[in-house]
């Protein structure tokens, strides 16, 4: 079993895939922050018994989600997120 297969397994199970295996990667807590801060994006949440999933959208276009479960917090941005750092 190769590493690359073990670790889509673990991306699936978290909810993070997406328009294929890699177009997520993890980012830091700051970068999400300025995301979700920024005024000309938008933001939903999910949230059932154990998990909640905060998505961030610039327009209809997901760019980040953040994914608490239990005592686990991760953070997750598009390949190109920090274009959108400071778009308006």
């Amino acid at each position: 079993m190769s590493k690359g297969w073990y670790n889509r397994e673990i991306a699936f199970s978290l909810g993070v895939i997406f328009y294929g295996y890699s177009n997520l990667i993890l980012i830091m807590k700051t970068e999400f922050e300025n995301l979700q801060q920024n005024d000309a994006h938008s933001y939903a949440v999910d949230t059932n018994s154990d998990k909640q999933v905060l998505k961030i959208y610039c327009g209809e276009v997901l760019i980040a989600k953040k994914i608490k479960q239990k005592k686990s917090i991760r953070y997750f941005g598009v390949r190109d997120y920090q274009k959108y750092l400071h778009s308006v």
